[in-house]
């Protein structure tokens, strides 16, 4: 079975590779048409004993509206961004790196906003992941 990072590698070279043929917002709409369907059915088989399917879908919607909405606007605009880049030339490898910038921020927010617990070792892992970021920028 191959790893999480092997996976993302491979969805990052096949984004870089579909940038050369297609425009990003069609390519995202296309996704997105099988995407939704298919996780709305992963979140309705694997929902926790004695929670209705409205309560494990919507209700998070409900209570906190403006956290998911953000959530929502951020990644979509992120994933165009990265796209973007990838339809102006930019190399793959260089394009991910600066996109796994975002784990260690992450980690930060996490810790001083949502005041999450165990912060030193997550800190450290993905400080590691910020020193394989700096060494691939410099290399180019």
């Amino acid at each position: 079975m191959p790893s999480a990072i092997t996976c993302a590698g491979i969805v990052t070279l096949a984004d870089a590779e579909a940038m050369r043929h297609v425009e990003p917002a069609a390519f995202m709409f296309l996704q997105y048409l099988i995407l939704i369907p298919a996780m709305a059915t992963v979140l309705i088989v694997t929902r926790p004993a004695g929670r209705s399917i409205h309560q494990h879908l919507i209700a998070g919607w409900m209570r906190t509206p403006v956290r998911y909405a953000v959530a929502g606007i951020t990644a979509y605009v992120s994933y165009f961004l990265i796209l973007t880049s990838f339809q102006m030339g930019g190399d793959a490898a260089a394009v991910s790196s600066v996109r796994q910038i975002s784990i260690p921020v992450s980690v930060l927010l996490g810790g001083l906003i949502l005041k999450e617990a165990r912060m030193t070792g997550r800190l450290a892992w993905s400080l590691l992941l910020a020193a394989g970021i700096v060494l691939i920028v410099l290399s180019k």
